[in-house]
């Protein structure tokens, strides 16, 4: 998470995410109180570009969804990362399997030497 306000990506945008010319989803996080409990709630939302506004996670009382701008999710939640796809997820191992073989490992097994 970044060091701006909230953890979003860009200082002078305030609840828009990283990649704001694409649609995709991401993680945020908001606090959820119950009696004697305290917890940030992490959640994933869609943003899509096309009309720079994020997908309604809940039903309002009247039934209706309504798009989330960036300044309400921004008021409310704070942001994470982009979701991944599972191609990035597969890109990720792939890349730490290759640099483990790197460093003198194989990336493949279980390692059960003693520290």
């Amino acid at each position: 998470m970044s060091g701006h306000e909230g953890g979003w990506p860009f200082p002078d945008r305030i609840g828009v995410p990283l990649n704001p010319e694409r649609d995709g989803w991401h993680w945020i996080s908001s606090w959820v109180h119950s009696p004697g409990w305290k917890e940030r709630m992490p959640w994933c939302v869609k943003w899509i570009a096309e009309r720079k506004v994020w997908a309604e996670v809940e039903v309002d009382e009247l039934g209706s969804m309504a798009d989330w701008t960036p300044a309400r999710i921004a008021s409310e939640f704070n942001y994470m990362a982009p979701c991944l796809t599972p191609s990035e997820i597969s890109k990720l191992i792939e890349d730490a399997k290759e640099k483990a073989r790197y460093d003198g490992q194989s990336g493949d097994e279980d390692d059960t030497r003693s520290i």
